[in-house]
């Protein structure tokens, strides 16, 4: 029976948490007094180099660790499914002309989804990619648990109410679904799409009631596109 190598599990995390801390935290955009630097309404984004640290720390652990599989690519086992499934949340929202930050209209709709998208396919090849497959001796009930308490911790998002007791929740749950969604497509644009959907819906540590009418429109998108074009099983 194979066995986790915990060590490569511990080197994962100490790069993923050594590039992002830093960038979630904001300490870098301090340190350099560089926040002034951007617009008001895309200061919120300033975390989104973050990714970088899952996805350096895949990278790297893929190069040694010789013993753990990459079962998950880009588009799975559906070129066509899994790109519909990006597409959808880009077209509900410019549809919905997506405001934040006093910022209106369909391109900051259409930017905001491709940089949650781009910002998440970085963070899914690490926590979906790399750590859910290494850990792969384990069940999956016990790999999307673990996989979601690193994960949570990992955001270093401590500072209120809401990140103490919603926020590890979201995290949690959404580990759920996404090692769930990996597993049964394969695809890392799927799971990206629906990281980004999950960050899009709760960056202002809420859910509006028009947020929450777009998440139910893709989610029902996201259901016709499964009934039209059903995914491959994997053993």
């Amino acid at each position: 029976m194979a066995r986790i190598r915990w060590h490569y599990l511990m080197l994962y995390y100490a790069i993923a948490l050594a590039i992002s801390v830093p960038l979630n935290t904001g300490i870098i955009y301090k340190w350099l007094n560089l926040q002034a630097a951007f617009p008001t309404a895309w200061r919120s984004w300033l975390f989104v180099p973050a990714a970088l640290g899952p996805l350096i720390a895949a990278l790297v652990c893929y190069r040694y660790d010789r013993t753990t599989p990459c079962r998950i690519g880009l588009f799975g086992n559906d070129r066509v499914g899994s790109i519909l499934v990006a597409l959808i949340p880009l077209i509900v929202f410019a549809t919905a002309g997506y405001v934040k930050g006093g910022v209106p209209g369909l391109l900051y709709a259409v930017a905001a989804v491709c940089i949650a998208l781009l910002y998440s396919l970085g963070e899914e090849a690490g926590w979906r990619g790399y750590l859910q497959d290494a850990l792969l001796p384990l069940n999956a009930r016990q790999r999307y648990l673990l996989v979601g308490v690193l994960w949570w911790a990992w955001h270093v998002r401590f500072t209120n109410y809401f990140e103490w007791t919603v926020f590890p929740l979201i995290v949690i749950a959404s580990s759920f679904v996404l090692g769930y969604a990996a597993e049964k497509t394969r695809s890392l644009l799927v799971v990206a799409s629906m990281h980004a959907v999950i960050m899009l819906l709760t960056m202002n540590d809420s859910v509006s009631p028009a947020f929450g009418v777009g998440g139910v429109a893709i989610i029902l998108g996201w259901i016709l596109v499964g009934q039209l074009r059903p995914a491959k099983r994997y053993a």
